[in-house]
């Protein structure tokens, strides 16, 4: 498998070894010790620059949710998914979704061929192989018709509620959401969530 590495200066990773809490003394260490306290891999080159992994991983660029008829719950969220900044290569079917609630989590296979209620349409990109993610560029639109899926309820107003989506292999991304109050819901329209 190919790996790709992104290019990262000494400065660089002292500033967000600095953004993480670390104090100054600890921000001005070499290099290759700072990059060990941030827990990527890395080697220092003649020039003392770093070269960091950059792990596989994506990232919600946008999420809608879809009102019902009563205006009181969330049927459906769709949500606008890319690459992060440097990945490698991302298999959509490979992909696990968590909808976290307050009374459970529930885990939902990101595979439309064996989960019934998750949909998947492209937006930007995806020339080759439509169902990987190969470029930053790349947008698709994942719909999880919720009423469909096992286990999954739509979700009422007023709750916060999270996403997780976990690639294999690769990071977790994690988002918390708060649905509106009712009387800020259209009946039957969508509500953006994140643009």
């Amino acid at each position: 498998m190919l790996t790709r590495r992104k290019l990262v200066s000494g400065l660089t990773v002292i500033s967000l070894v600095g953004v993480s809490g670390c104090t100054q003394n600890q921000a001005t260490q070499t290099s290759t010790e700072t990059t060990a306290t941030t827990g990527a891999k890395s080697t220092t080159t003649e020039t003392d620059e770093v070269t960091a992994e950059i792990e596989r991983g994506v990232e919600i660029k946008g999420l809608v949710g879809a009102v019902n008829n009563d205006g009181d719950k969330i049927q459906n969220l769709e949500i606008k998914l890319g690459l992060v900044s440097g990945s490698e290569p991302v298999n959509l079917s490979e992909l696990i979704y968590t909808i976290g609630l307050p009374e459970e989590s529930v885990l939902i296979n990101g595979n439309p061929g064996q989960t019934d209620g998750l949909d998947v349409r492209w937006v930007e990109g995806l020339e080759q192989d439509p169902i990987v993610l190969s470029d930053t560029e790349d947008l698709v639109v994942i719909n999880l018709e919720l009423s469909n899926i096992s286990q999954v309820e739509p979700i009422k107003t007023d709750v916060s509620f999270t996403i997780s989506i976990d690639v294999p292999n690769g990071s977790l991304f994690k988002a918390a959401f708060l649905t509106p109050k009712q009387e800020k819901l259209e009946k039957s329209g969508e509500y953006v969530f994140h643009n």
